[in-house]
């Protein structure tokens, strides 16, 4: 079998030039891009939630900065002649009344001492029918012995 062997020919055939624009390559290998799945709903969501979370906290601190920066310079700038005046009698009274609280307590720790008043003795109650006085102690008289009356002593 004595074939000739076709080669691949460019060009035009009548001037035998190859052109290089016909010449093609499979591009389904030179183009491959690798495809990534999409991401899931789920984690939009989740992305979303923690950036509002994110946002509301920023504002927030925002917002509590500026309140303590209006307070802080609410509280320096120098008082008026009115409320100097109002300032003045207040600690005045705030003296008088620490004044008065000092010379009560000064009066409460200089009173002199008393000792509480001891009860004077109650004379026991005579024995009665019965009744016996045996060291201290009041005995009555029942069927088969004595009995103690502990808080009648005699």
């Amino acid at each position: 079998m004595d074939r000739e062997r076709q080669e691949p020919r460019f060009g035009t055939p009548e001037l035998g030039t190859p052109d290089l624009q016909e010449l093609r390559f499979r591009s389904d290998r030179a183009r491959y891009v690798p495809q990534r799945e999409p991401m899931p709903t789920w984690a939009y969501i989740a992305g979303g939630i923690v950036l509002a979370i994110v946002i509301i906290m920023g504002l927030i601190e925002w917002n509590a900065r500026r309140q303590a920066a209006a307070i802080s310079a609410e509280l320096t700038r120098p008082m008026n002649k009115a409320e100097q005046a109002r300032f003045d009698a207040q600690k005045a009274k705030w003296a008088a009344e620490e004044e008065a609280l000092i010379r009560e307590y000064r009066r409460y720790i200089d009173r002199p001492i008393t000792l509480r008043p001891q009860p004077i003795p109650v004379a026991p109650a005579p024995l009665r029918n019965g009744q016996r006085c045996i060291g201290g102690k009041r005995f009555e008289r029942i069927e088969g012995g004595w009995r103690d009356l502990p808080h009648d002593p005699c």
